[in-house]
């Protein structure tokens, strides 16, 4: 079995594997945590052991059933995702799936259906599928992968078997990148910036150019806090919103992504002003967040974290980016400026 990115989270592993091997699969299963933790991987992997045709203990990654699932083109198995330009999963993809669920195993065995982010179902998506829950197809195994999972449907939720997935440990992703050939420096640098997300550990490590940008905007949100930065920060607002109005969906995806940065930061100052620095993901600054965190108060921090908290929540609302950053330049304008 492929061990790519599959670290952490053995609690839940184990429950599906056993379940697997005593035959009491359920026919739903939501996996609940933050993008980028593994359940894709974690799902990926199962599914693999599920259809494949060697029937051991463990799945061999090599026969062709396995190297299908991999590549995600394994006939019994339908994975719905966002499609390209848009920011929900449509009913259209919904009823594909049914369509889909209707249909004879080909290869005599299981089918399974995987649904990431299921929390940007649209409406009609969501009740279109809870159908298909309340009257499971024999032999059919839905898995749902939700990084805010408050956004589903109380209805889905109670139709699906909740299994909850964890940040993992700073050592256990430093394991993973040295298995990939990084020194023990480099890996331990790289884990701390993924936050207990092997995903992102794994794009930070094949792409150095992403760890220089992460690190970029985290100092552009720490540089608020010192005299005289505004002018940088709201540069690079603008940007966004600039980038926002071109309407492309990974514009507002960076977005999201900047966002989450943001708030990675300016909890690790909150933690350095609460003593935790044990705790900080962001060490690579703990120089900067040490200097910071004797001259800015804990309420302006918690204030900062609040207001990019509900940012993170407009935009998984589908709210225009160009509205959601200037609201968050001018809370945050009250918050520090308007402090110092």
């Amino acid at each position: 079995m492929s061990k790519v990115g599959l670290v952490g989270n053995n609690k839940v592993k184990d429950f599906l594997y056993q379940s697997y091997r005593q035959g009491k699969l359920g026919h739903a299963y939501l996996l609940r945590g933050p993008k980028g933790i593994g359940k894709s991987r974690l799902v990926l992997n199962f599914l693999q052991q599920l259809m494949c045709q060697q029937g051991g203990d463990s799945a061999c990654a090599s026969c062709q059933p396995c190297l299908w699932v991999e590549q995600k083109i394994h006939p019994d198995v339908w994975w719905v995702g966002l499609e390209a330009d848009k920011q929900e999963i449509t009913i259209e993809q919904v009823r594909e799936l049914q369509q889909f669920t209707k249909l004879g195993s080909l290869s005599g065995g299981w089918r399974a259906v995987v649904i990431e982010p299921a929390e940007d179902m649209s409406h009609e998506a969501a009740n279109a599928l809870l159908k298909v829950l309340e009257e499971p197809p024999l032999r059919t195994i839905f898995f749902l992968l939700s990084h805010e999972s408050g956004k589903l449907l109380p209805t889905i939720n109670s139709r699906c078997f909740v299994l909850h997935c964890n940040p993992v440990s700073i050592s256990d992703i430093v394991v993973m990148l040295q298995d990939k050939g990084l020194s023990n420096e480099e890996a331990t640098r790289v884990a701390q910036l993924a936050s207990g997300r092997p995903a992102i550990a794994l794009d930070l490590a094949d792409n150095p150019e992403l760890e220089n940008s992460r690190l970029a905007e985290a100092q552009i949100v720490l540089n608020l806090f010192r005299p005289g930065s505004w002018n940088e920060f709201q540069k690079t607002i603008a940007q966004i919103i600039k980038d926002g109005l071109e309407g492309d969906q990974s514009n507002w995806q960076r977005s999201l992504k900047i966002i989450d940065i943001w708030l990675e930061v300016v909890r690790d100052l909150l933690l350095t002003n609460l003593g935790l620095v044990n705790l900080v993901h962001y060490q690579v600054l703990i120089f900067d967040l040490k200097e910071l965190s004797s001259s800015v108060s804990l309420s302006q921090t918690v204030r900062v974290i609040s207001i990019l908290v509900e940012a993170k929540h407009k935009l998984q609302a589908n709210a225009q980016v160009r509205l959601t950053m200037e609201w968050v330049g001018a809370e945050i304008n009250a918050t520090i400026l308007k402090a110092n």
